[in-house]
């Protein structure tokens, strides 16, 4: 589906995946809204930026269910468009030897806040269980460990940062740097290339200050991770910035430190290097008066 063949006549080449996606996006009005949002500098270079619609907008403007027949027949149609997108995707890597297309990574806001919508969400009509668990296993168990080429192993990386970024839901977070951390182990040599490194780094630094507890949890979990597989270095920077985060009066960047130098210190179980101590030192100094971040540095086992 992906390969064009155009060296045979026109009428035989075949429609790529991205032709098909325009199609959709034809139907469904939330695909040209995000098309433009994320992705459009680093894969069109286009200087125009728009914000990624809240997934509270989104359902307001899709699934809104309006007391008219004819209209809630209309407004069910993007729906079903929406529905049949996921189902496209996923036969698409089920049958497909492919990795990106700047058509799908134009998706991947969109389908990581689908993937990550709550229960609890005030708009009745929005909710739709088919469309949140085929969005979730597409995005965590199809795209998260997909090959990253030369072509997108910096605009792929920065779609994905901005959507941590620009999101005002938690949840959309803790998944993003969940995504994240499977995203650069199954493509570790390629993204280590170029600036990505110092992208993530300071990505995982932003969440460990954030003010939800679970994304703090997340951060030093892919911190973790991504040290095990040498992908992050225990160099000065590193100590210089949880140190800095250490004399913070702020309870939720101090709470980041302590799971930070968790992590560091979950990552030599063997040995114990020169650095090391004094993180030790001040996790003992903390933890001894502080029973909640003694509490949270623990979850890290």
């Amino acid at each position: 589906m992906n390969n064009d063949l155009k060296s045979l006549p026109k009428r035989f080449q075949l429609e790529s995946i991205d032709v098909w996606l325009k199609r959709f996006e034809k139907k469904i009005d939330v695909l040209a809204s995000t098309d433009n949002s994320l992705t459009s500098v680093a894969l069109k270079e286009n200087p125009t930026q728009r914000s990624s619609p809240s997934i509270k907008e989104i359902a307001s403007k899709l699934l809104s269910s309006p007391p008219d027949r004819d209209n809630r027949d209309n407004s069910a149609e993007p729906q079903i468009y929406l529905r049949t997108l996921l189902e496209f995707l996923l036969q698409y890597y089920d049958d497909c030897m492919t990795c990106l297309t700047p058509g799908i990574i134009s998706l991947f806001p969109m389908l990581i806040e689908y993937a990550n919508e709550d229960e609890n969400e005030s708009n009745e009509s929005f909710k739709d269980i088919d469309i949140r668990n085929n969005a979730s296993s597409l995005v965590h168990e199809y795209m998260s460990s997909l090959l990253v080429n030369a072509r997108f192993a910096e605009s792929f990386p920065d779609v994905v940062i901005r959507t941590f970024h620009r999101t005002g839901l938690w949840r959309v977070r803790v998944s993003v740097l969940k995504y994240l951390q499977v995203l650069v182990f199954s493509n570790i040599y390629i993204l280590e290339r170029c600036s990505v490194p110092t992208k993530v780094i300071q990505l995982l630094f932003e969440a460990l200050k954030d003010r939800q507890v679970e994304v703090r949890l997340e951060a030093s979990r892919c911190l973790l991770t991504l040290i095990f597989c040498d992908y992050v270095k225990i160099d000065k920077f590193l100590q210089e910035k949880i140190d800095s985060y250490f004399k913070s009066t702020h309870r939720c960047t101090l709470h980041g430190a302590v799971l930070a130098m968790g992590a560091v210190v979950m990552a030599h179980p063997f040995s114990t290097p020169s650095y090391l101590i004094p993180m030790l030192k001040s996790l003992c100094a903390i933890t001894s008066h502080s029973a909640e971040l003694q509490a949270s540095s623990n979850k890290l086992n």
